[in-house]
């Protein structure tokens, strides 16, 4: 008679699902992503490091040295300018422009601002840590 049913919630897009389908859900959309852009200017590699989550994170890279990081409040559609000096001989001043998307979603872009001139970045793929396989637990 006193039969147990799971409890039910409705998950932020509307759809009905059980308590722990909601909290993996919460999770992954707080845990956040990670992008990558690249590119190669005046000799120098510039990439810039972006983790979406609950804070925005952003970083950018001078031939994989750390030399301006930022973060971006709020879940809204904006754009984030960061600026460094580059180690060339003589030494050239660079920006680059990372648009951020809004909540309902889609992917950043970014834009190196050097020269006079606007180049796109190219994404790259950021390697995912893996969980091991059951199998590699008990070995």
């Amino acid at each position: 008679m006193n039969e147990r049913v799971p409890a039910l919630t409705q998950s932020p897009s509307g759809a009905t699902m059980e308590r722990g389908g909601f909290c993996r859900a919460f999770q992954e959309a707080t845990m956040g992503r990670e992008y990558h852009f690249h590119c190669e200017h005046a000799g120098c590699s510039v990439t810039v490091g972006l983790r979406m989550g609950v804070r925005r994170e952003l970083e950018l890279l001078v031939d994989g040295k750390q030399v301006a990081a930022a973060r971006a409040h709020g879940h809204h559609a904006q754009t984030a300018v960061l600026a460094t000096i580059l180690p060339t001989d003589p030494p050239r001043g660079i920006e680059v422009e990372v648009t951020l998307p809004g909540a309902l979603g889609g992917d950043p872009t970014s834009t190196l601002l050097a020269d006079g001139e606007r180049r796109p970045m190219a994404a790259r793929e950021v390697p995912r840590l893996a969980r091991p396989a059951e199998a590699d637990w008990y070995s």
